[in-house]
């Protein structure tokens, strides 16, 4: 569960940015942003579910982790 509260904030920071580059962008470019930080979301949602039940944090969040270094 600590590392869960180690990214929060970072999960945070990708979704502040996220929000001002939707605002800034062209509609097309904003509606591909706004389906990626969903999914983003969706995928940390349920990481942070299967932990608080399994605690594999480490499986886990290396999932994550591809997951963001494929946006």
């Amino acid at each position: 569960m600590n590392d869960i509260q180690t990214i929060q904030p970072s999960v945070n920071g990708i979704n502040d940015v996220g929000q001002t580059l939707k605002s800034e962008a062209e509609p097309p470019f904003a509606a591909k942003l706004t389906k990626e930080l969903d999914e983003l979301n969706t995928q940390w949602e349920n990481i942070c579910k299967q932990v608080k039940r399994d605690g594999c944090t480490h499986v886990l969040l290396h999932i994550y982790y591809s997951r963001i270094d494929n946006l």
